[in-house]
């Protein structure tokens, strides 16, 4: 549900939601996505995430037929950062939870900014760089928030 809030408020508040959404609900998808990560293991789990990554872009298109650009740009950006994400997920399976979510999240928080923008803004350089920032604080006070979880 955060990827479908997340595509509304863009589509209503325009850039006013953009930061806010950046801080709160793209960063709160990213952690969840590590901690299911976690649950899931093996189990299917690349088809698992670009199911529920897909069906948040329908879903958006369905509350709103003009959303159809954003859904198209979520989607694009939320499986190339979930590639990454889980990439270097992986490659750090030998640190603490902490550090690998952290890690994973701050190239992943890259990844999803840059074809978000270039997709639905048009390429701006600060943008990526602003959006790439707050995500991953957004995503390290998740971390912080769910660190119960992470044990």
């Amino acid at each position: 549900m955060a990827l479908v809030s997340a595509n509304l408020a863009i589509i209503e508040f325009k850039e006013y939601a953009f930061y806010l959404v950046g801080f709160l609900l793209i960063p709160l998808d990213m952690v969840l996505r590590d901690i299911l990560h976690e649950r899931w293991k093996d189990n299917n789990i690349t088809l698992r995430m670009f199911g529920l990554i897909l069906v948040g872009g329908v879903i958006t298109w369905l509350f709103n037929h003009d959303t159809l650009i954003v859904a198209v740009a979520s989607v694009s950006a939320f499986t190339t950062s979930m590639t990454v994400n889980a990439g270097v997920y992986q490659l750090m399976l030998n640190t603490s939870k902490f550090v690998r979510m952290n890690t994973s999240n701050f190239f992943a928080s890259i990844a999803d900014s840059l074809v978000f923008t270039l997709l639905f803004f048009g390429f701006d350089p600060w943008i990526v760089v602003i959006q790439s920032l707050i995500k991953f604080s957004g995503g390290l006070l998740f971390t912080l928030i769910f660190k119960n979880k992470l044990k």
